[in-house]
């Protein structure tokens, strides 16, 4: 029997990959709620999204309203400082 070189067989499975059948029987449930955060350093990664969020959204809901009653600035500088 000739043996195949490994590039040769990777060439083989790409131009014949294995047939999948999926039923019903095979479908795998998903993850549980729980058992997803006990997913490796989800919470530390939660944490810093929720403070990127909310620093993002004082930004851009509240700097220029901050602007105009603390500040006194005009709309015209306060569109030069925000986003808005």
């Amino acid at each position: 029997m000739k043996e195949t070189l490994p590039q040769e067989k990777d060439k083989q499975q790409l131009l014949n990959p294995p047939e999948i059948n999926f039923q019903q029987d095979q479908v795998s449930e998903g993850v549980k709620f729980w058992d997803a955060w006990k997913t490796p350093n989800l919470i530390k990664y939660s944490l810093v999204f929720a403070c990127i969020k909310g620093s993002t959204y004082g930004l851009l809901f509240w700097l220029p309203d901050y602007l105009q009653s603390i500040m006194g600035f005009g709309k015209v500088m306060i569109k030069t400082f925000s986003i808005n």
